[in-house]
């Protein structure tokens, strides 16, 4: 990745590290498409036959969940480049999608815009002198969020970047001291967005559809650009952001601090609780009934994080609402303070009253079929700590918490047979670790 230099005001002075020596710093991830272009292997991987290709940017655990039908719409909709997106409200510092249309003739542009550049943009290019305001219909910005997850078509990625050798447009993205703006804030540098990808596209818009799809407590709606001969079409999903943009950007310091200015944490405890969260969503949109947990907010490090049921569907039990819809029949209810993890292909569950830890696991085509069980026990528990107690491991100092263990039921299998667990017949592999 090549350095660039860093510049200190609107006179491009140079920074200086010393005397004689030239502040420079790397040039952002844009450079990632060079790469790409340079090593070959984007070509390689269309070679393989391989025709979707996926940029995450954040540690953002969810997003692998909203990816799977982001997918889908991509290749429905065959879009060369589909971003997803969540509602945003006004002001909120993410940055945006917005469509920009030329004034002589009339070409489109479907982009991503950074946050502290839109109300500019819009007071010159709209006469908006208001900028990102609310909209009365939805209580949000008419400018979703951007999540830095977008999908592209692997054919025109490589068109693309054999015509560019994987050049990003690049930018110098400015925070003045002042009103006089003369002055940086910090060391501004030229640098690149991996997003900016779509710079690169040429895209005619001919028409726009709408959809929106209603399942549970969630919904997505996409916008589909027709685009028109020899043009690119870039497209938008969007969802709910617990389904798609839970990320963790922040130590436990750095996000009380920036809770007190934003109202939101980004850090570990709350990327752990918003995987929790998007797990009890999709399970009731399968079908499972659960409580709202009392309080709904716990505190960690003086950071309010929302609580409820723990939890864990893993990939290997369900990736779809329509798999998980498959294997949980009947009367599926779970407390707001239970813990259910569930790991395993061959897994069903036909009626479950769950008010405690209940682990089912089953390895090796192991199949288990949870039929008419009851597991009561006193729930675990997240105990708060001291973040800065030395004393403790740094994955709980992150976290703010540690876990109280005050019993389990698990259910693991490994020898490739069918099992069957109710409240009378138990198997004798089956083992009750309560009171551990």
């Amino acid at each position: 990745n090549a350095h660039k230099t860093k510049q200190k005001n609107s006179n491009a002075e140079f920074a200086m590290e010393g005397k004689y020596e030239i502040s420079s710093k790397r040039g952002g991830h844009g450079v990632v498409h060079a790469l790409m272009y340079s090593t070959g292997t984007a070509q390689k991987w269309k070679e393989m036959g391989i025709d979707w290709l996926v940029f995450l940017q954040d540690t953002n655990g969810v997003a692998m969940r909203s990816l799977i039908s982001a997918l889908g719409v991509s290749v429905v909709n065959q879009f060369d480049m589909n971003f997803v997106t969540i509602p945003r409200k006004p002001k909120q510092p993410f940055d945006t999608i917005v469509q920009l249309s030329h004034t002589g003739n009339g070409d489109k542009l479907t982009t991503s815009v950074t946050y502290n550049q839109l109300d500019s943009l819009l007071q010159r290019s709209c006469g908006n002198s208001e900028g990102d305001v609310m909209d009365s219909l939805t209580g949000y910005s008419k400018y979703p969020g951007n999540c830095n997850t977008f999908i592209l078509k692997l054919g025109t990625y490589n068109r693309v970047l054999e015509k560019s050798k994987g050049a990003i447009p690049e930018f110098i993205n400015v925070t003045y001291a002042d009103e006089t703006k003369t002055l940086f804030k910090s060391f501004a540098v030229l640098e690149s967005m991996m997003q900016d990808y779509s710079k690169a596209l040429s895209e005619s818009i001919f028409s726009s559809l709408y959809l929106f799809f209603a399942l549970s407590s969630f919904f997505f709606f996409f916008s589909f650009f027709s685009p028109g001969k020899d043009k690119e079409a870039v497209g938008v999903t969007q969802y709910a952001s617990w389904f798609a943009f839970v990320p963790v950007k922040y130590n436990i310091v750095d996000a009380q601090k920036n809770y007190g200015l934003l109202g939101y944490a980004m850090t570990a405890f709350s990327g752990e609780a918003g995987m929790y969260r998007c797990y009890r969503e999709l399970l009731r949109a399968g079908g499972a009934r659960i409580d709202e947990s009392e309080p709904k907010i716990k505190f960690f490090g003086d950071i309010p994080v929302e609580y409820g049921a723990r939890v864990v569907l893993h990939p290997s039990f369900a990736v779809t609402v329509q798999e998980i819809q498959s294997k949980i029949k009947g009367n599926v209810h779970i407390t707001g303070d239970s813990t259910l993890a569930i790991d395993g292909e061959f897994i069903e569950i036909h009626n479950l009253e769950l008010d405690g830890t209940l682990i089912i696991r089953a390895k090796c085509n192991s199949k288990v079929v949870i039929r008419n069980l009851t597991v009561k026990m006193e729930a675990g528990n997240f105990k708060p700590i001291d973040p800065k107690d030395t004393n403790l491991d740094n994955r709980y100092k992150m976290r703010g918490y540690v876990l109280e263990k005050r019993g389990e039921h698990v259910v693991e299998f490994l020898d490739s047979e069918e099992h069957m667990i109710d409240d009378q017949l138990l198997s004798p592999t089956e083992k009750n670790t309560q009171g551990l």
